[in-house]
């Protein structure tokens, strides 16, 4: 019994594995959402204060010697 290559059902296979893997991510979002949402809003503060330091020293050539 030889086993031939069927298109449609290699089609459908990666079909169904690519909703498994959709699945998948949403279901891990719902699951883990508090804590991505915890590391966003603290990736944003410290981006606020990166940029808040950042325009303080701006401008500012040091003490002058003269």
């Amino acid at each position: 019994m030889t086993t031939c290559f069927q298109p449609e059902l290699f089609k459908q296979k990666q079909e169904m594995a690519a909703e498994i893997n959709r699945i998948r991510a949403e279901n891990n979002y719902m699951l883990y959402r508090p804590h991505y949402e915890a590391e966003l809003s603290k990736q944003k503060q410290l981006e606020q204060e990166q940029q808040q330091r950042q325009e303080r020293t701006r401008g500012y050539d040091g003490p002058s010697f003269w």
